[in-house]
Formats: structure tokens, C-alpha cells, sequence
């Protein structure tokens, strides 16, 4: 389920019609959050400003349709270093023992010390 929550108002039904009434956080922060469950299971959440609820559905209709897809992307993927992300390929890897041990020093004296600590969402571009 995924909807976009309005964090400075809420709706109350008075005298049979509804009407918005301000939040305690009226004025405060973002005023909307999109909120949509990952194909992985956990709960996202992305926040717009006033005056973007248009973005904000947008935003919606997107992930929703890059989920049906499959080609949704995990916003937190890029945060991952190259140095994690090398070491759990190289971890993972089938390679014989003299292969995996080349690889790993290339990667500590060479790739390492200039790509090491960088988020792979930096490489692209």
C-alpha cells in the first residue's frame, strides 16, 4: 500500500462534511510524505515541500510503476563503498586461491587507496 500522507493537516468530518484542521506540526519540516513498501519488504518514504503534491504524486506513480516493471533501484543501493562492494564480490567470487589472493592485493595497494572509501553512486556520471 502506498499513499502520500499530508503532515500539516488532517481531515475531520463536521456536520457531515469534511474539513482540514491543522496538524501540531503545521508549518514545520516537509509538508508531504510519499510512503510505499519496497519490493524488498521495508517501508520508504520520500518527502516534498508545500506546494508539491503534484511532484509528490508523481513521485508515486513512478515507483509504483518501476516496481511493476522491475526496475525499480533501492535509493540506499548507491550508498554502499567500493571497498564493501569489492570485498563481498571478491568473498563470493569462484575463482582459485592464487587468483582470489592477486585480486585482493591489486585491489589493496591500486584500487583501493583512490576508490576505497567513494559510494558507488559516485562512479556513475
Amino acid at each position: 500500500m502506498a499513499h502520500i500522507e499530508d503532515r500539516w493537516y488532517k481531515t475531520v468530518i463536521v456536520d457531515g462534511r469534511q474539513v482540514q484542521t491543522p496538524k501540531a506540526t503545521h508549518g514545520k519540516g516537509m509538508r508531504y510524505r510519499v510512503r510505499y513498501i519496497g519490493p524488498d519488504g521495508r517501508e520508504r518514504s520520500e518527502s516534498f515541500p508545500d506546494k508539491r503534491k503534484r511532484e509528490a504524486s508523481a513521485f508515486l506513480a513512478q515507483v509504483q510503476a518501476d516496481i511493476l516493471k522491475g526496475t525499480y533501484v533501492d535509493p540506499d543501493a548507491g550508498r554502499v563503498t567500493f571497498r564493501k562492494y569489492a570485498d563481498e564480490w571478491l568473498s563470493a567470487a569462484s575463482c582459485d586461491e592464487s587468483t582470489r589472493e592477486r585480486l585482493e592485493r591489486q585491489f589493496r595497494l591500486h584500487v583501493y587507496p583512490a576508490f576505497g572509501d567513494r559510494p558507488l553512486s559516485e562512479a556513475v556520471g
